[in-house]
């Protein structure tokens, strides 16, 4: 029989039963373990998880539990930066992308609205498969199935805790350093393509005539062929932006 200690820190309480929150506790268990096994068991996604002290020594997830162990599970600090190496040895990420589940259209749809790439599950597909693309296309996962995020492929993963899209879209802005490569208005909100100017003549058959005689300025994008102008739709999405960087730049103070 395997007796260890366990403590959880931060955040990471938010995944473990109440009565275990920010305590150090006892497990007890039959056999051999890795560590991501242990911790993934009390219900905290490995991805989550930026360091583990094993008796005071940092260790990796794979490493093996051994009787009498001490071990501390923390989170990342926020901001999150991709770009630099992580305690547990994670790649690196020099532009983060993302991928979001079936159950995240709203969010996708507003972090597109901020430049960022976000492609999304349009098909409801398997967990296995979503953790598949996320892994190959060196994307971050983004959903609210924790059993997702524990899959061993995916290696960059957020569990997104909040219920309505405005605050979801601020919770990743503020967990994540994206400041570098934030530009609101640059990608389609449909598709996720790059949008590229059109002159009024390219435009005069693909807006409504009322909208082609008041605007100056249109964008498209080039895959789907959407076209953009600054309309009513615009005035209340760019009141959106504003008061998204609003709340960030009172959080940063």
């Amino acid at each position: 029989m395997y007796t260890v200690r366990l403590c959880f820190y931060g955040e990471l309480n938010d995944f473990i039963v109440p009565e275990r929150r920010g305590i150090q506790y006892e497990r007890r268990f039959p056999q051999a373990r890795s560590l991501k096994d242990l911790i993934e068991s009390e219900g905290v996604p490995h991805p989550e998880i930026d360091r583990i002290l094993v008796n005071d020594k940092p260790q990796m997830l794979d490493a093996l539990v051994v009787d009498g162990d001490c071990i501390g599970v923390y989170p990342s600090g926020h901001p999150v930066d991709f770009a630099v190496e992580s305690h547990l040895g994670r790649p690196t990420l020099s532009t983060p992308q993302f991928m979001a589940d079936v159950h995240l259209g709203k969010l996708t749809r507003l972090l597109r609205l901020f430049g960022l790439d976000c492609e999304y599950d349009n098909f409801d597909l398997t967990g296995e498969r979503l953790a598949e693309i996320s892994h190959g296309e060196n994307r971050v996962l983004l959903t609210r199935d924790r059993a997702l995020l524990k899959r061993s492929m995916v290696v960059h993963g957020i569990y997104i805790r909040g219920d309505e899209p405005e605050a979801q879209v601020f919770e990743i802005l503020e967990r994540i350093d994206l400041n570098r490569v934030i530009r609101p208005f640059t990608r389609c909100l449909k598709c996720n393509g790059c949008l590229a100017p059109i002159s009024r003549e390219e435009a005069t058959s693909r807006v409504p005539p009322a909208t082609w005689l008041n605007m100056e300025t249109f964008h498209h994008c080039p895959d789907c062929r959407r076209v953009y102008w600054q309309g009513a739709h615009w005035d209340m999405l760019n009141a959106f932006v504003e008061r998204v960087k609003a709340r960030l730049a009172c959080t940063s103070v």
